[in-house]
Order: structure tokens, then C-alpha cells, then sequence
């Protein structure tokens, strides 16, 4: 339909999207857009700022729509083709977690797969994109094709198997749980169980250390440094790995400037933040800050780094306290996350922290700081909300230690994209 109304002088462009609540909030969807030029010209600065492909369709109003309607026909059928091959796979008995890392290295794999594949693998349906969309898509679709005369087997069979979903009651549910109406007919589930690995066979799998000790250079090069490290602990516990170093229990100006005075190499701050809300956590740690910053100013050549020490178990109240200080010291070249810990058996290898796994722990189930990603790129991805997305989060793996050394290391974080920030998991 073309609107353009003489009086109010208003203009149609038809502008459907596809990229999702991430894309658009990070200004990279793709816009397909059909109008006239008259109104085309007038929208395609605000398009073409919230786009990363904006595709300019030719025969007016509704050719956009048109463009939409068959990326969603196969998005729907891949999504359900992805579920039938999960169904199936997990009905022959296949670890569907490595069934999903095989296909997603062969030829059957799709976008689609490689992103709904996951949900049904970790039983994790919260709707990112819900299963009633496609019932709405695809039965656009089916009217469609059938007004026009053009047999659609596949989509019509998927709008189907969207249909018995949703009236299983799981329409609110993210797309992926299509599956379930495999997993009703074929009583098998597709969730995979991670598998048990033994610490010792893992650790022996690691290639062997460094032949260089490095713990005098670490030495000097902590003695040349200026900076005196503040540890912000959200817990008592966190001061019992270490030895020599005053913890103070109060933050005033006075008694860190008393603090600064003594040109300690290090300090602690007993914060306790880990038992407080994410607000009241917050509005202490930027207290801190301030106040960190005041007293350093009245202390002749001193300067700080500061350290957010949380739980090896991934509680804490990330990213809340490191927005914080981030308010009040300004921007980071990168946030470090590193959460090992040898003495608590806490190990992070391969992006994956062990507690067990992280997430099959009472930890993650905890109802302040409960999380569902053991991979801590995606968990700073959960953590954030997606703000910062799992792919942007750089590792610096026990591996590159290994085998490459301190250079090596060095050569990783200069190739880093030079970003506003960098979060580095260190594993």
C-alpha cells in the first residue's frame, strides 16, 4: 500500500529487518527497503544508521515485505530442520554435543543451526526470538503460496510442526523449542550432558610448561612498577591467599591517604560488596573510586591500578562493579577476567572455567548471582546482557603460554582490534 496524504505530506517506506534485539541495538541489522525514491530519500540516512546491509528493493511498497517473507520461510525451515536432525540424532543414541560440534565442521550446517543448536543442547529456551513468530511467518507464508498457487511443501510442514509447538504451550518460548515436539514424539531428549572429564587427564593433555622460568623477570618487573596495586575484595574470604599486606576495613580519604603514604606495593580494601544489591554494590565501589582517586592526588608521585577481586566460583557482581569504577577512573584498555584459582581446584581451560563445570554447581544456581554460560565468553556476554557480545571477548589460553611464551602473549594482545575496550579471559 502507498500512503502518501496531500495534507500531511506523509511517505510510505516499507523497511522489515532481520538481525534481531543484538543487531539492532548494535546498529548492524539488514534492512530490506521498498518505497518510492521521493521516500527513500528522505529515510536513507536513519536506515542506513541502523543497518550493516541496507538493500534498496525495486517495485514499490510491499517488495521489501516480499524479500522478508522468503528469509523468513527459510529461517523457519532451517530452524526445524536443525531440531528434526538434533531429534533424530539424539533418537540414535549420539552425544548431541558432539553431534553438534561435527556438523557444525561438515556440509549440513546453516547459520540457523549453528545458532538454535545450542538452545536445545543446554535445554535453554528463554525467548531471544519466540516460536509463536514463525507460527504468525510462516502461516504469512502458507496464505501466500496458497493465494498464488505455489506448492511450498517444506514451509507448510514447518508452519505445522511451529503450530503443534505452540499449542503445546510453548509459543512464548524461544524458537528452539520446536524440538520439543520431537522430544514429545520420540520420548528421548535432545539436552546433551557435558561430558566428566578427570583433572588429571586434562592437566597431562596441556602441553608442557614453559621451559623459561619466568618468576624472576615477574619480580623485577613488579619492583619497577610505580603503581601500587588496591584490591577492591567483595569477600573475607578473598585476603586468606595472600601474606604481608595490610586489608584495610574503611575507606575514608584520611586513612587512604595514610595508606598511599607508606608507598605500599599492594593493599586490600574489604569491601563485602558481595552481600549487598547490584545498586547498593555499585554506588560503594564508585565511593571508593572517588575516594581512591582524592587521596592519591595528596600524595606526592603515587600512582594505583585497581583490582575487583570476586568468587573463583564466577559469583560477584560483574559488570556492575567494574562499570563503576569505570565511572569514576575512566576507560580501561581491557577488563582481565581470571578466575583460576589452583588451590580451590578451579581451573579455566579452553574458554571453560571447572568448579565441576561451572554451571552444574550450586553456584550457578545462586539466586543473586546465578549464571547460565561455564564459558566465560559467553558468560561475560550473559553478564552483560549482551553489551558485550561472547565474540568480542579475546582469550589468552594456557596453550599460547605454553607454547609461544611471554613473546608470544605480547603479540596476541598488540594484534587486539584497538576498541573502546577489551575484555581478555585468561584461561
Amino acid at each position: 500500500m502507498l500512503w502518501n496524504d496531500e495534507n500531511k505530506n506523509l511517505k510510505l517506506v516499507d523497511a522489515p529487518v532481520s538481525g534481531g534485539v543484538k543487531r539492532a541495538s548494535m546498529g548492524t541489522l539488514t534492512i530490506m527497503a521498498s518505497g518510492t525514491d521521493e521516500a527513500l530519500k528522505h529515510t536513507g540516512s536513519v536506515l542506513s544508521e541502523l543497518s550493516e546491509k541496507l538493500y534498496i528493493i525495486k517495485g514499490g511498497c510491499g517488495a521489501g515485505s516480499c524479500v522478508k517473507m522468503v528469509n523468513q520461510l527459510l529461517a523457519g525451515v532451517h530452524i526445524a530442520s536443525a531440531a528434526e536432525a538434533m531429534a533424530f540424532g539424539a533418537r540414535l543414541g549420539l552425544n548431541t554435543r558432539l553431534l553438534f560440534d561435527v556438523i557444525t565442521n561438515s556440509g549440513g550446517t546453516s547459520w540457523m543451526f549453528e545458532n538454535r543448536a545450542p538452545h536445545m543442547v543446554d535445554n535453554d529456551y528463554t525467548p531471544l526470538s519466540a516460536l509463536d513468530i514463525f507460527v504468525k511467518d510462516l502461516g504469512i507464508v502458507s496464505r501466500e503460496c496458497s493465494s498464488r498457487r505455489v506448492p511450498l511443501y517444506m514451509a507448510t510442514v514447518a508452519h505445522q510442526l511451529y503450530l503443534a509447538g505452540s499449542a503445546a504451550g510453548w509459543g512464548r518460548l524461544d524458537d528452539a523449542s520446536v524440538v520439543k515436539v520431537y522430544e514429545t514424539l520420540t520420548g528421548v531428549k535432545v539436552e546433551g550432558n557435558l561430558p566428566i572429564l578427570s583433572t588429571e587427564c586434562v592437566l597431562q593433555s596441556l602441553p608442557s610448561e614453559w621451559p623459561a622460568d619466568p618468576f624472576k623477570d615477574t619480580c623485577r618487573l613488579g619492583q619497577n612498577n610505580q603503581k601500587t596495586l588496591v584490591v577492591l575484595d567483595d569477600d573475607p574470604t578473598g585476603t586468606q591467599t595472600v601474606h604481608d599486606i595490610e586489608v584495610l576495613t574503611e575507606w575514608n580519604i584520611e586513612s587512604l591517604v595514610e595508606q598511599f603514604s607508606k608507598r605500599p606495593k599492594c593493599f586490600f580494601i574489604l569491601t563485602n560488596t558481595r552481600s549487598l544489591s547490584f545498586d547498593k554494590a555499585a554506588t560503594l565501589i564508585a565511593d571508593i573510586c572517588k575516594n581512591l582517586w582524592t587521596a592519591c592526588k595528596s600524595v606526592e608521585n603515587i600512582d594505583y591500578t585497581v583490582v575487583l577481586r570476586g568468587d573463583s566460583t564466577l559469583r560477584g557482581h560483574f559488570p556492575e562493579e567494574a562499570d563503576a569504577a569505570v565511572s569514576v577512573l575512566g576507560e580501561m584498555d581491557a577488563w582481565i577476567i581470571c578466575p583460576f584459582f589452583l588451590q580451590g581446584g578451579r581451573y579455566t581451560i579452553g574458554d571453560i572455567h571447572y568448579v565441576a563445570d561451572s554451571r552444574e554447581t550450586e553456584f550457578a544456581k545462586d539466586a543473586a548471582f546465578g549464571y547460565k554460560s561455564s564459558n566465560l565468553r559467553e558468560w561475560v556476554e550473559e553478564k552483560t546482557s549482551g553489551r558485550i557480545p561472547a565474540s568480542s571477548v579475546a582469550s589468552i589460553s594456557i596453550h599460547l603460554l605454553r607454547t609461544g611464551g611471554p613473546n608470544a602473549v605480547c603479540e596476541r594482545l598488540c594484534s587486539l582490534p584497538k576498541v573502546q575496550r577489551t575484555s581478555l579471559c585468561l584461561n
